[in-house]
């Protein structure tokens, strides 16, 4: 909202040259981002995306869907950045998204000062910008599409609550559907929606019959209804997703299938869902199996008791918690609550004066919030992060920050020189200058966010990619692993196993040699270093190293018969027989092929 009084003109001025500046530093902030943290196609969980977008460039966004985990939005606009070369196609899709979630922040701030004064809208797309969009700026997800549009969806729909309008019901279906183009978790808000709108025809039949009777000639208005304009945006949201819901239902004879709704929610982990992910073709077709062996909510509930039910609530709301505790963005909704509370306790009689259409959209908020919440701690058993909550943090800081301003104007103050000022205003500009440093560290340290979750997600990434047969990729994810945490052993071991089979020993036996020192309790690391010393001719070095991990593990069958072989290479018959007794105790099938090999 824009003040039309010249110090109002001035304060936009001010706070306009602020928003652009921190414009500037967050492209600058992206670009260092990647050149720091996003180093590969693996890191922080963009290696599907990449391949879905390859697999688009192939065959065109219509005949791809993706893998009914991931939605095809994001992947269609990297896709127009694909080439061959993998480590360019990744660099250009990190420009990409460092463009796309810029324009997306734009999209948020109009958001913020369509719907809250200057000040206030400035701290919400400067917290938006820091906390939300910066962490992620660089990566190819959907996350930050999905946390735009879903914000932006909500607003509208507020608006259409409080005042029906077909027009505006038309675009809050749109902003829908393509949030959920972006992401499948969008279709609750409008099952949201749609349950306020139902209450908010109940008041309008008891305030049409009241008109009615007043004039009764007075011609009903059909387009301002509050059912019309539920279907309209009802229509609208399907208009948009119906291509992905027929091709759903081609496919997989339901409309709105999603891997993760439809079985991975229900599972008690993620080992769980991968297990079950591995054995049937989710991308490809509904599995046909047993009852028993599927995933669902009534399979569930015959499974569990009330009580798993509650752990399980506890366990995901406590775990959220943490998360949000630790989160960039936690202290300002901490402040932004304690003072609404404080507020509405001061102003508790204006609170009274609020109409019923008031309290439906407090109700379809609060709705969301913990529809979504919940869903969430469910979810938490199976997987989680901060990529979850995120999602509500702009509907939940701009609702604060709204009521916050409207009714704290008048509620405190405090004396700056001869000027009374409103507490409120102070709190923000805190806010905003608070936000602005924040932003400047962020931007000039940027490898601050590779925190050791991250990069254990990165290594996780980059071996999967190596299972799925894309050596290259893994590769440059573990040198980016090691780069980021230069003691990340399993990187190194991966790195030294890979050179191994290769046949490139001495690249084996230099990163091995990194991954035993970096875990020096480890005996798998120790054996494994010990079998490069073996085809690298040195066969002292691997006894010692075989040595440390048998001692380490004194039932580790492959070390002792590893241990068992470089004796009988140096011709240490007596020590090699005595690894094949141990051995013999242990695994009797290695025992005998260690005694074959000992008889050549």
């Amino acid at each position: 909202m824009i003040s039309t009084t010249e110090g109002g003109r001035r304060l936009n001025l001010l706070l306009g040259l602020l928003l652009a500046v921190a414009a500037t530093g967050y492209v600058a902030a992206g670009y260092r981002q990647q050149r720091t943290i996003n180093l590969s196609a693996t890191a922080g969980g963009q290696y599907p995306y990449l391949l879905n977008a390859q697999e688009i460039a192939r065959v065109g966004v219509t005949n791809d869907f993706g893998d009914r985990n991931r939605m095809p939005m994001i992947p269609a606009l990297v896709s127009t950045a694909y080439t061959q070369d993998w480590v360019m196609f990744t660099d250009r899709a990190g420009q990409v998204a460092i463009a796309s979630s810029l324009a997306l922040l734009v999209g948020v701030g109009a958001v913020a000062f369509a719907s809250l004064p200057a000040l206030p809208a400035t701290f919400l797309t400067l917290l938006a910008g820091v906390c939300v969009f910066m962490p992620k700026a660089s990566f190819v997800q959907a996350e930050l599409a999905y946390y735009a549009l879903l914000f932006a969806a909500w607003r509208v729909m507020c608006r259409v609550i409080y005042q029906p309008d077909w027009r505006w019901a038309a675009v809050a279906g749109v902003l829908c559907g393509l949030a959920f183009w972006a992401k499948a978790s969008a279709w609750p808000l409008m099952l949201a929606f749609i349950f306020a709108m139902v209450f908010r025809s109940t008041l309008v039949l008891r305030t049409a019959g009241k008109v009615k009777q007043q004039n009764p000639t007075a011609p009903p208005d059909f387009l301002a209804g509050p059912a019309t304009v539920a279907a309209v945006t009802v229509a609208s949201f399907l208009l948009v997703v119906s291509p992905y819901l027929l091709d759903n239902h081609a496919k997989f004879d339901r409309y709105f299938y999603n891997v993760n709704s439809t079985f991975f929610m229900w599972c008690d982990s993620w080992a769980e869902a991968t297990s079950f992910s591995q054995r049937h073709d989710l991308a490809g077709r509904f599995p046909d199996a047993p009852f028993d062996e599927l995933p669902s909510a009534a399979r569930y509930l015959q499974t569990h008791t009330l009580t798993q039910i509650g752990q399980r609530f506890a366990y995901g709301v406590g775990t959220l918690f943490r998360l949000a505790f630790h989160a960039a963005y936690f202290k300002y909704f901490a402040i932004l609550s304690v003072f609404c509370l404080f507020v509405g306790w001061k102003r508790r009689s204006l609170l009274r004066l609020m109409d019923a259409r008031d309290w439906i959209v407090v109700s379809f908020c609060a709705t969301v919030l913990l529809g979504y919440s919940a869903s969430y701690a469910w979810y938490a058993l199976v997987a989680y992060g901060d990529r979850f909550v995120l999602s509500l943090v702009l509907p939940t800081i701009l609702s604060l920050s709204w009521f916050a301003w409207r009714f704290g104007q008048r509620c405190a103050f405090i004396t700056i020189g001869s000027r009374c000022v409103g507490l409120v205003r102070v709190m923000f500009w805190l806010f905003v200058g608070a936000l602005t440093l924040e932003g400047v560290s962020h931007g000039l340290h940027s490898e601050g966010a590779a925190d050791k979750a991250f990069v254990q997600f990165y290594f996780n990434e980059s071996r999967e990619a190596q299972r799925s047969g894309a050596a290259d990729v893994a590769v440059r994810g573990y040198l980016g692993v090691i780069q980021l945490d230069p003691t990340f052993a399993h990187a190194h071991h991966e790195l030294g196993m890979i050179a191994l089979r290769a046949g490139h020993t001495d690249e084996a036996v230099d990163a091995l040699s990194r991954a035993a020192f970096n875990r020096p309790n480890d005996a798998n690391m120790f054996n494994s270093l010990g079998s490069a010393f073996i085809q690298a001719n040195r066969i002292e070095q691997a006894i010692e190293a075989l040595s440390r991990a048998v001692t380490l593990d004194p039932q580790f069958a492959s070390a002792w018969y590893n241990l068992g072989g470089a004796y009988h290479t140096i011709g240490d018959q007596a020590r090699a027989e005595e690894a094949r007794r141990v051995l013999d105790t242990i695994d009797k099938r290695m025992a005998r092929q260690l005694g074959a090999l000992l008889q050549r």
